[in-house]
């Protein structure tokens, strides 16, 4: 994981905190910080760490196993432009084939 600037952290935080908040009173999931890696079984990747998730299986010591429900991607200084766009639109398709029902791409701003 690259360290990443103040704007992205700062939104990665915000959004941790709302699915906190939402798992504490809901009672139905867990929501986690960036670097938290899901175990995936994709023909080209076998997990995933997203910036902010919510996920809703069994949590233990080991990397959760399978996506998360929800995942944010929290873009970077250097996530613009036309090649990072087609990563990111992979990403998304990547984290769609492995069960997660909905996938952000934030532009901190």
């Amino acid at each position: 994981m690259s360290p990443t600037g103040g704007l992205p952290g700062y939104a990665a935080g915000e959004i941790f905190a709302s699915l906190r908040e939402y798992a504490q009173r809901t009672r139905t999931g867990y929501s986690f910080a960036d670097n938290v890696g899901f175990i995936v079984d994709l023909p080209e990747r076998q997990s995933f760490s997203p910036d902010a998730a919510f996920y809703t299986g069994e949590l233990t010591m080991k990397f959760p196993k399978g996506a998360p429900v929800f995942a944010v991607e929290v873009r970077s200084e250097g996530d613009y432009g036309p090649m990072a766009e087609q990563e990111m639109a992979q990403k998304r398709a990547d984290y769609f084939s492995a069960g997660t029902l909905a996938v952000d791409s934030l532009f901190p701003d």
